[in-house]
């Protein structure tokens, strides 16, 4: 018959193969990684393209991205030129080849474009972005003439089928 003994947690010494105790870590050393590890390169600081874009945020406010290649930014910095049709709503200083501005207090439902210039010329320009509208889209007259409720029939009279269903489910039970 094979012998029980009884352990105690002072009886026992464990030994784990690992990083030293002072050091801290967060995994236990014999598990295995959820993720292999990969070998990645730095991420590179310019793509060598030129890109504007303008992304609505709301009906008021946008927000423009740019990358410029680098070869093609000038020394001196550009300007940033939003607008709506010929009217200038805002410029803005551009001293690095990648970055965003925010902008706000506009005019709801504007078909909006921006440009990036310097004294040599256009760098970028964006497609032309329409802002939301500041509330829900009216409805068509023909919409809104149809789009009035049936009143709801009254079904406490004997006379509707629901009513008769009722009635005769109640009679039948009491039987």
């Amino acid at each position: 018959m094979p012998t029980v003994r009884s352990l105690r947690a002072q009886d026992l010494e464990l030994q784990i193969p690992g990083p030293e105790p002072d050091q801290r870590t967060h995994r236990h050393s014999g598990a295995l990684p959820l993720l292999p590890e990969l070998k990645l390169r730095a991420l590179p600081s310019s793509y060598d393209l030129t890109h504007l874009a303008v992304l609505p945020r709301n009906p008021f406010a946008l927000a423009v991205v740019w990358a410029i290649e680098p070869g093609q930014f000038p020394e001196q910095g550009a300007t940033l030129v939003l607008r709506a049709g010929d009217q200038v709503l805002a410029e803005a200083p551009v001293d690095r080849p990648l970055g965003s501005w925010f902008f706000g207090d506009l005019q709801p439902g504007q078909a909006i474009w921006a440009e990036v210039l310097t004294s040599r010329g256009r760098l970028a320009r964006s497609s032309v972005v329409h802002l939301p509208p500041a509330g829900p889209s009216p409805l068509p007259p023909e919409i809104r003439r149809t789009a009035t409720p049936a009143p709801l029939p009254d079904r406490s009279t004997p006379s509707d089928p629901a009513w008769r269903s009722i009635s005769s489910f109640i009679h039948a039970q009491e039987s």
